[in-house]
């Protein structure tokens, strides 16, 4: 197992626009507002729902949350997005490793041992040396702890 860095932001705020056509320009439109209106996005996680249709999650600053509803809800209705949600109860959990995706078994190692302490994985994103999960604020500081406690080892 590599040396990995385990650090926790509860200052995000996630926010979904469901249903969004899924189709080239979409993100551009999304993201291409967020960043003409100065607001930073932190993590972004796509998922198919249906054929043509996905849902397009983001996390924002608490700070940033109501003008990027703002911001949001003019793409909503723009692109014909089916609604817009958002959880200011969210913390973003985050391990990095160099090498971390060449490493078997780092993201099974990760959800089991969230599994056993009952926090549930809302979101995930991933890249070469980053795994990023959406968990609920209240369970921030007991992930870090028994991430640390399991994958220190």
């Amino acid at each position: 197992m590599p040396q990995l860095e385990i650090t926790c932001n509860e200052d995000i705020c996630l926010i979904t626009l469901n249903s969004a056509p899924d189709r080239p320009g979409i993100g551009a439109q999304v993201f291409g507002d967020l960043w003409s209106s100065g607001i930073n996005v932190q993590m972004i996680c796509s998922t198919p729902v249906t054929k043509g249709k996905a849902n397009i999650t983001l996390a924002v600053s608490h700070n940033d949350l109501n003008h990027a509803i703002f911001c949001l809800k003019k793409v909503q209705q723009h692109i014909g997005a089916e609604s817009l949600q958002f959880d200011s109860d969210a913390a973003l959990l985050c391990i990095s490793g160099i090498n971390l995706s060449e490493t078997p078994g780092v993201a099974g190692e990760i959800f089991k041992v969230l599994s056993e302490k009952e926090i549930n994985v809302e979101a995930v994103s991933t890249s070469p040396t980053l795994i990023t999960c959406v968990i609920e604020k209240a369970f921030a500081s007991q992930a870090i702890q028994a991430l640390r406690q399991k994958l220190a080892s």
